[in-house]
C-alpha cells in the first residue's frame, strides 16, 4: 500500500476512533441534547445523522471524480442539503444511525483502498464548493468526524 493511501486511511481511522470514543461516553438522553454546531442547532443524534450522510456523500463524490465525472454542481447549497438530510433522518434510532455509521465507514475505506497512487491527484468539487484532490477528500472524511466529535465532547464536557 502506498504511503499516501496509508496516510488517508490513517486519518479516516483516527477520526472514527475519536468519534467512537466520544459516542461511547454518551448516556441515552445525551443523544437528544442540543449541540451548537456552526449555523445549526443540532442534537447529537442529528449530528450523527449528518455524519452518516456526509461519509456516504464523500465516498460517492470520490468515486465520481475518480471516474472523470463532476460530482457537485457549482451552485450546490451545502447548508440546505445538510438541513434536509438531517430532517429525513428524524425517525432513525441511535442504533440504526450507529449501524449506518459503521457500514459507511467500511464503504469509505473500500473506496479509498480501490484508488491507485495516481488517482489521489485527481481533483473535483467538494460539497463545500472547494476544489480538492481525492487525497484531500479522503483526509476530510476523518477530519470532519474529528471536528464533530470534538464539538460534542466540548458541549457535553466529555474527554
Amino acid at each position: 500500500m502506498s504511503d499516501r493511501k496509508t496516510e488517508v486511511l490513517d486519518t479516516i481511522e483516527a477520526g472514527r476512533q475519536k468519534l467512537n470514543a466520544v459516542l461511547g461516553q454518551l448516556q441515552a438522553d445525551d443523544w437528544e441534547k442540543p449541540i451548537q454546531d456552526a449555523d445549526q442547532q443540532w442534537t447529537v443524534r442529528q449530528i450523527v445523522a449528518h455524519l452518516v450522510d456526509a461519509q456516504k456523500g464523500m465516498a460517492g463524490q470520490i468515486t465520481k471524480i475518480n471516474a472523470g465525472t463532476e460530482a457537485i454542481p457549482p451552485d450546490f447549497d451545502l447548508n440546505r442539503w445538510n438541513k434536509r438530510t438531517v430532517e429525513k433522518s428524524a425517525d432513525k434510532t441511535r442504533q440504526e444511525l450507529l449501524a449506518a455509521l459503521s457500514e459507511g465507514h467500511s464503504a469509505v475505506k473500500q473506496v479509498i483502498e480501490s484508488l491507485s497512487e495516481n488517482d489521489f491527484q485527481k481533483q473535483g468539487r467538494h460539497s463545500s464548493l472547494r476544489i480538492m484532490t481525492l487525497e484531500e477528500f479522503g483526509k476530510e472524511i476523518g477530519k470532519h468526524e474529528m471536528e464533530h466529535a470534538q464539538i460534542i465532547a466540548d458541549k457535553l464536557g466529555l474527554k
